[in-house]
């Protein structure tokens, strides 16, 4: 009898439903240097109170690849946000912006309007963007030459990055 209480517990815990949101996003058609891969996407695998990297609560963490290096965005529920340029070797280029109350209220309301699935690209147009929802973090892939209208005014409300020759990321 104990044995049963505990695989109904395991199957409630462990099998997915149909209402569930899709999971992490298949990455593995993707050339990705397993060292540089661990730093690029340990943001976007962690659970929410699992030892997130930062001190503040994570709302959102946004990457865009390149071609040789990613774009990181991050922003806290309370309003800190930071980005910057990491190769893999380093982190450069540190950008950080406040973002208003109601701003905050714009990014919850647009996580709820984005597409439910997950695109592949080809790496240098790969964004992944994980957002927490209640005490639910779920990551998305999309492509960043075809973004959705929400995710654009994602990037608008936290300040999309430009390269050092003041031209947008190629998408």
């Amino acid at each position: 009898m104990k044995s049963l209480r505990y695989a109904s517990l395991l199957s409630a815990l462990f099998l997915k439903t149909a209402a569930e949101p899709p999971s992490f996003p298949d990455l593995s058609g993707y050339d990705l240097d397993p060292t540089f891969a661990r730093y690029w996407l340990a943001p976007h695998r962690q659970e929410p109170g699992d030892g997130m990297r930062h001190q503040w609560e994570t709302l959102l963490a946004l990457t865009t690849f390149h071609e040789r290096y990613v774009l990181e965005y991050f922003a806290g529920a309370k309003g800190e946000s930071y980005s910057h340029r990491n190769s893999g070797m380093s982190r450069s280029n540190t950008q950080g912006k406040e973002l208003k109350p109601e701003d905050i209220t714009r990014l919850r309301g647009l996580f709820k309007e984005l597409p439910a699935t997950n695109a592949q690209p080809v790496l240098n147009r790969l964004v992944l963007l994980s957002y927490r929802d209640g005490t639910n973090w779920i990551t998305r892939a999309f492509d960043n030459g075809d973004r959705p209208k929400p995710l654009q005014e994602i990037f608008q409300v936290i300040g999309e990055r430009w390269d050092e020759y003041g031209k947008p990321p190629p998408r």
